[in-house]
């Protein structure tokens, strides 16, 4: 896991910061993977946090329950 996690953090840098809804979940998901020794821990903390700052951002019709 910590391997995974440190390849993951190797990519943090080509991360694009304009969509800060889309790029907070990405990042916060890079520290939780080593942290948690777990995938779907990080995975799961990446599209919860996505909701959120979306309807932060102020748009919430992007929201999709298909998605």
């Amino acid at each position: 896991m910590i391997l995974v996690g440190a390849m993951m953090v190797a990519h943090g840098s080509e991360i694009d910061w304009q969509p800060s809804a889309i790029a907070i979940p990405a990042f916060l998901t890079l520290p939780v993977l080593p942290l948690t020794f777990s995938i779907a821990n990080g995975l799961a903390l990446g599209l919860v946090a996505h909701t959120p700052l979306t309807v932060a951002a102020g748009r919430p019709r992007q929201i999709s329950p298909l998605r």
